[in-house]
């Protein structure tokens, strides 16, 4: 959604960048090296500081697994312990799908489980508690087991280790407590 990006601060790094470019190319056309080292060396220590002040943490799209981490916590209360897995699924021999996004792991203090999407034909007391799964697989699941997960939360973001694509997370519980 364009509409959510920091389009002010990304038109003056851009205007910045070229000015940036200008002077540099200006001084080594003059042949002023140190000058021209000195401006490279400024300028590109001047667009990192800007863009990670002003733009990367407008960019809430680039930390998915944050918001999915946070959205857990804020459900499961004071038991981080729960048990949660991420769903996975390779339809007819093609390429995974699923989020298993290594960070997810990190924003859950390492309790993190990749099970493979198939799990949900099981009986519901093989279920982890909570689920993280894409869109297409919560697409996937069978109405009689979608009956048995209750939504908490739709995310949307980059995965990273899905191919770099966006995607759609959704984090559901299960209906009753599994017996372990």
């Amino acid at each position: 959604r364009s509409h959510d990006l920091p389009w002010v601060a990304m038109w003056i790094l851009a205007f910045g960048m070229i000015v940036y470019a200008g002077v540099v190319v200006l001084l080594f056309w003059r042949r002023n090296i140190a000058g021209g080292v000195s401006a490279m060396g400024i300028g590109m220590a001047v667009a990192t500081i800007f863009l990670f002040i002003c733009i990367l943490p407008e960019l809430s799209f680039m930390r998915l697994s944050e918001q999915c981490g946070e959205l857990l916590s804020a459900h499961r209360g004071p038991n981080p312990g729960t048990d949660v897995a991420t769903l996975t699924a390779r339809p007819h021999g093609g390429h995974e799908m699923g989020y298993k996004e290594p960070s997810l792991a990190y924003c859950l203090d390492g309790r993190l489980r990749v099970l493979d999407a198939k799990v949900l034909s099981e009986p519901t007391d093989r279920w982890p508690r909570w689920l993280v799964m894409t869109q297409e697989i919560w697409d996937g699941v069978p109405r009689s087991a979608r009956s048995r997960l209750e939504p908490i939360g739709t995310l949307h973001g980059l995965n990273y280790s899905g191919g770099g694509r966006m995607t759609c997370v959704i984090i559901a519980r299960t209906k009753t407590q599994p017996q372990r």
